[in-house]
């Protein structure tokens, strides 16, 4: 008898568990943000137009000042057996895209994230050094995000149209570039050259202690005016590091 009752017992347990998890996980979107989610939290942020629950949602963000960031997301718990992506979310605001997706690689997260941005959007919204601002979209064909320190990001190969590039009153018309980022051993390296020819304008190469070198050549000097340090495009004419600030 009484190991009928301690069987029950943990039946009902179970049960309230189960419910209580259900109840979690298909509330609205909206009743789970107003409880976990605080104010100071989303600083100048206010979220707004809640639709679906954590399995299946979208809701948008705004401030006073730019339009909404719409954003929209599903979750696929299934997916963890396969190479399917276990979580989708779909982030628009104005000619910003980008569509992150989400595999468990060895129960590790890793985010691979597509789209594009629009550069003069996020140029305006940041605080660039030398009042620095740029226009033209910035296509992503792939980048991944992962969880590991001190970089967090293993890959990026990325497209810039072109346009111009500003700071200090100084302002450039620039070709369309490439964009490569490639984590090698323990160092991060960017690589930036021109899409129609391939000559390399820029190197930088950061490392685990914050620093980073880079190499500028003659042909970013020739495109941005800067004068004359070798007859030789390809050369790298400046050389200097950077303290990093991650």
């Amino acid at each position: 008898m009484f190991a009928y009752k301690k069987m029950l017992l943990a039946y009902l347990l179970l049960c309230s568990i189960s419910f209580l998890l259900a109840l979690l996980l298909l509330a609205p979107v909206k009743i789970i943000a107003d409880y976990l989610i605080t104010e100071s939290q989303l600083g100048r942020f206010k979220l707004s137009q809640f639709e679906g629950n954590l399995w299946q949602g979208s809701l948008n963000a705004s401030d006073q000042n730019h339009a909404p960031i719409q954003v929209q997301w599903s979750i696929s718990p299934s997916h963890l057996f396969n190479e399917q992506a276990v979580t989708e979310v779909h982030i628009n605001h104005g000619q910003s895209q980008l569509q992150i997706d989400s595999n468990f690689e060895g129960f590790m997260p890793a985010l691979n994230v597509q789209g594009q941005l629009n550069s003069a959007e996020i140029s305006s919204q940041l605080k660039l050094p030398n009042r620095a601002k740029m226009t033209g979209i910035i296509h992503i064909q792939h980048m991944i995000l992962n969880n590991t320190p001190p970089y967090f990001i293993n890959h990026l190969e990325a497209q810039w149209e072109g346009g111009r590039v500003s700071a200090n009153n100084n302002s450039n018309q620039l070709p369309p570039l490439n964009i490569k980022l490639e984590q090698v051993a323990d160092k991060l390296i960017t690589t930036i050259s021109d899409t129609n020819n391939q000559k390399s304008l820029m190197e930088i190469t950061a490392t685990p202690d914050k620093q980073a070198e880079v190499k500028m050549t003659q042909y970013l000097l020739n495109l941005t005016n800067q004068g004359k340090l070798s007859d030789n495009e390809n050369d790298i004419v400046i050389r200097f590091t950077e303290k990093l600030a991650f």
